[in-house]
């Protein structure tokens, strides 16, 4: 009975230990951001993008906007881009942004920080995050619809639509689409649509993004981020659900170990210096 307690206590230790740490902001904005969703950082320009919903997430009201700000959180530009609605997802190909708004993908020119075009997703319901892959193909979810859409030559078509549940956060690498679901994360073959692999999980991603060592990071809107590792071992970095503070599209600076939280209705972007496990 003794050894039966002393292991109890050895696996509640090692419990805590996977729970989420305790880490201090390397910096944070002003509560000026308006429902910030998703974080993008440029390596061309050094700057990150966020973007701001300020509305309702289904209605197409104009009042969205892109923030731009500097790598230390500086706000360089609160509305750098108007004239979305409630812009969600974004992901960067060549020198253009491009971002979900409900039911249309939106093209900006990073250059000169204007909205070049519009592409309506005919089926869509909830288009919401980005990624970009190979030969200019832009994947798109929808989480609402339980469809992930791909953009290539002006048109959007519906992709992968079979047994996903809520696909959210997407992220293209190792010549593989990851996409962020509730309760699983699907490893999918963008030439076939072959799902190879699936990992679950005990929540509904919101962003997914690599962590630089063949695994992923992935936050729950509710406030949670965990770190992912290529075997598939899961801890919480981060929990602020109790604060009622949420954790939306996240982003991780590999070059700069700092991982940016949008806290979506807490109105700030929150940067973290993120070490090994």
């Amino acid at each position: 009975m003794r050894n039966y307690f002393l292991a109890l206590i050895c696996l509640s230790a090692a419990v805590c230990a996977a729970q989420a740490q305790e880490m201090e902001p390397e910096w944070a904005t002003p509560q000026t951001l308006k429902i910030p969703e998703s974080i993008k950082y440029d390596p061309a320009r050094e700057h990150i993008y966020v973007s701001n919903i300020n509305g309702k997430s289904t209605e197409a009201d104009g009042n969205g906007f892109i923030s731009r700000l500097s790598l230390e959180g500086e706000i360089l530009d609160l509305k750098w881009v108007q004239g979305l609605s409630a812009p969600k997802g974004m992901d960067i190909q060549g020198d253009r942004l491009y971002v979900t708004d409900i039911t249309r993908l939106v093209e900006i020119d990073l250059n000169e920080g204007k909205i070049l075009s519009s592409y309506e997703a005919e089926g869509s319901r909830f288009l919401n995050d980005v990624a970009a892959g190979d030969s200019g193909i832009i994947y798109v979810s929808d989480t609402m619809a339980g469809i992930v859409f791909r953009f290539q030559g002006e048109k959007i078509k519906p992709w992968l639509e079979n047994d996903i549940k809520r696909p959210n956060g997407l992220f293209f690498g190792d010549q593989k689409l990851h996409v962020g679901c509730s309760g699983s994360i699907m490893v999918v073959e963008p030439a076939s649509g072959k799902v190879l692999n699936s990992i679950e999980i005990d929540f509904s991603v919101d962003g997914l993004v690599p962590d630089g060592k063949g695994g992923f990071l992935a936050s729950d809107w509710r406030g949670k981020t965990v770190r992912i590792d290529s075997k598939g071992k899961q801890t919480v970095i981060m929990d602020t659900s109790s604060e009622k503070i949420n954790s939306a599209d996240i982003e991780y600076i590999l070059e700069k170990s700092l991982l940016v939280i949008p806290t979506f209705m807490d109105n700030r972007a929150v940067a973290y210096r993120l070490g090994d496990e």
